[in-house]
């Protein structure tokens, strides 16, 4: 399977790694996973979002 989705981050949040999940906790949200393997690339549009160094080093 390839991946397809892109990921857009606009809000302030916190992003990091579980299971090869990406695990997207939006500040005053609902917290969201994706699978790893779906995803293409993420564009960070926000200042105030954080990686963790697990999910920054995950190699496809």
């Amino acid at each position: 399977m390839s991946a397809w989705r892109t990921i857009l981050v606009t809000k302030p949040c916190r992003l990091s790694m579980k299971n090869l999940q990406l695990v997207y906790e939006p500040k005053d949200d609902a917290t969201i996973t994706v699978p790893l393997e779906d995803i293409t690339v993420i564009v960070l549009e926000n200042n105030q979002a954080s990686m963790t160094v697990a999910l920054l080093s995950k190699r496809a």
